[in-house]
């Protein structure tokens, strides 16, 4: 079982930074602990699947994913790469079950309005409902 990976990506070739990025993928789960902070956290602590403790920032959207109670002990797949202070800045990330990968979004069905952090609905205030959309492979 493999909890961290390393993938490299070109930056596209007529880009002024002409550099490779180091894209890492981390499985595991948010510590129960930081699952329960508010939705506002600016980091959380992540355990892989190897016991490997993390601590993870990203934006508003990734941390509000990360902290939603109704996701709270869910088996989580983070992309991203090392940050400062020894974070790890989560760019991409999904749920896993049954083996297949989920992106998580938020939808009002009064306003059909889809979003990626939880909370009201930015038109009429009634709560989002979360949903988990199968990944394509």
């Amino acid at each position: 079982m493999i909890c961290l990976a390393g993938v490299l990506i070109a930056a596209a070739a007529n880009s002024p930074a002409a550099a490779q990025i180091q894209v890492q993928v981390l499985r595991g789960r948010i510590e129960a602990a930081a699952a329960q902070a508010p939705q506002a956290a600016e980091t959380g602590l992540f355990v892989t699947e190897g016991g490997l403790r993390h601590t993870v920032t990203g934006d508003e959207y990734t941390m509000g994913q990360l902290h939603d109670r109704r996701l709270a002990g869910r088996l989580w797949e983070l992309h991203g790469t090392p940050g400062p202070g020894g974070r790890f800045v989560v760019d991409k990330l999904f749920t896993i079950k049954d083996r297949q990968r989920f992106r998580v979004t938020y939808f009002c069905v009064v306003c059909n309005i889809r979003t990626h952090a939880p909370g009201r609905c930015m038109c009429c205030q009634d709560e989002t409902e979360l949903e988990e959309l199968p990944e394509k492979p």
